[in-house]
């Protein structure tokens, strides 16, 4: 048999306005008389049943989670349903729902419904033979996540977008402040290697001249000077090689110094240390000897390891003033570009969020003289569920 809908739509006025609360999972603590009269029951039968109770049977079995797991998210539900009287009567309310706290904690929902303008029930009764409820979210509405948001989420996200760029700046910055830090550092320890490398190249001719001097007629004060400053020429190889042998250097630079300590420290061992001892005992055939085997053989090997030392270094300098230049500027390039980026992206959140928030403000506005005058009966947008949409829906 077909059932009759109209009756309750023909009588409807705006003071019909059902007024129920429910505990979290659903089963009515109150109704006002309102509801009693219009079911067509007692308040005392109507409290302690479940709200799903009081609905049409055409209206979706899951209306009831729907609306409670909304609510529990701290969001408000608003649809377009439809009740029945104990006659089996339809009654269409446009409900609006909301969660109650208490203390801090959810106590409940509370659900008011009021007469729906007729479109919507028009459009209520399609969806329900269409199997399901239309969303009237637009499309912008639907697929930006940002509109689901709260006022104070959307704030506080955009604060988190404008404090993570102004980090990724400073993180930037702080790069390319360590990328100058570590080229001083390299041009430190490269004035450290040449100083060194300088300090074994006097040693050294200092060392052949002396031993050359010892050859001359000299008296015996400056025989004992010239072989007391020679003693020391040899002892003071030591540290600049010691230094050489653990600096800071690259592949190429380290190979070139090692051949070229190696070199130095065969001609200490081999002639300044024998030169020495030849010297103090006065044997000043094994001495020219000595010279004669340097200058032929060691004096190339060293002159040759000096120049290769010399060659790599300044190969090295150009290369790493090169790629420290490059760094730098690739790092202010990257700095400019995020901060010009983050002025861009900030500005462009701050100008979304205060027109969107304008944008709320005024339809609120709408809204609330609509109440004022005593003719709201359209809409809330469910993708708006959001501080002026609890408002709007607690002024309804």
């Amino acid at each position: 048999m077909k059932r009759d809908n109209t009756r309750f739509e023909q009588t409807e006025t705006h003071d019909d306005v059902f007024v129920i609360r429910t505990d979290t999972h659903g089963r009515i603590t109150y109704c006002n008389q309102t509801v009693a009269e219009r079911i067509d029951s007692a308040q005392s039968e109507i409290v302690g049943r479940d709200l799903e109770d009081l609905l049409h049977p055409d209206m979706p079995r899951g209306l009831l989670k729907e609306q409670i797991d909304c609510l529990r998210e701290g969001q408000s539900w608003t649809r377009v349903i439809e009740f029945q009287d104990r006659r089996g009567e339809a009654i269409w309310l446009e409900a609006h729902s909301a969660p109650v706290f208490e203390r801090g904690r959810l106590a409940g929902f509370l659900t008011v419904a009021t007469p729906p303008a007729p479109e919507a029930v028009a459009e209520a009764r399609e969806a329900l033979r269409g199997g399901g409820h239309r969303d009237r979210r637009s499309f912008a509405q639907r697929v930006n996540p940002f509109s689901r948001l709260r006022i104070w989420q959307r704030v506080a996200l955009s604060c988190l977008v404008l404090a993570g760029l102004s980090i990724a700046t400073f993180v930037i910055d702080l790069s390319a402040v360590n990328v100058a830090e570590d080229n001083l550092l390299m041009a430190g320890n490269d004035r450290q290697v040449t100083h060194n490398l300088g300090q074994l190249d006097s040693l050294r001719n200092e060392i052949v001249s002396l031993t050359a001097q010892s050859l001359l007629p000299i008296t015996a004060r400056d025989y004992n000077q010239a072989t007391a400053r020679l003693q020391q020429d040899i002892e003071a190889m030591t540290k600049p090689l010691a230094f050489l042998a653990r600096a800071d250097l690259g592949e190429a630079e380290r190979k070139a110094i090692d051949a070229y300590t190696q070199s130095l420290t065969a001609f200490r061992d081999r002639f300044a240390i024998p030169a020495l001892g030849f010297i103090r005992n006065g044997q000043a055939k094994q001495v020219q000897g000595l010279l004669t085997e340097f200058r032929s053989r060691h004096m190339p090997a060293l002159n040759e390891g000096k120049q290769r030392v010399d060659e790599v270094q300044s190969e090295t300098s150009r290369r790493e003033a090169a790629e420290g230049h490059a760094h730098l500027v690739f790092m202010r390039e990257v700095s400019a570009t995020t901060l010009g980026v983050g002025i861009v992206l900030g500005a462009l959140i701050v100008f979304f969020v205060v027109r969107n928030l304008s944008s709320r403000l005024r339809f609120t506005q709408d809204k609330v003289r609509q109440v004022a005058d005593g003719r709201y009966f359209d809409w809330i947008e469910a993708g708006q569920a959001d501080e002026l949409g609890d408002l709007l829906q607690a002024l309804k």
